[in-house]
């Protein structure tokens, strides 16, 4: 499944939070922390 990184989300978090969408549907969203998206056993990057 694919996510595009759509900013930071606002949280009260000292961790910075990303906000993630899917390309087919800006309606469904993701929050997760900054040190999870960098987690490769979580997530890969696409070029």
């Amino acid at each position: 499944m694919l996510w595009e990184f759509a900013g930071l989300a606002p949280t009260q978090d000292r961790v910075p939070h990303a906000k993630l969408v899917k390309p087919a549907d800006k309606l469904t969203t993701k929050i997760i922390s900054a040190s999870a998206l960098f987690d490769k056993r979580l997530f890969n990057p696409v070029d």
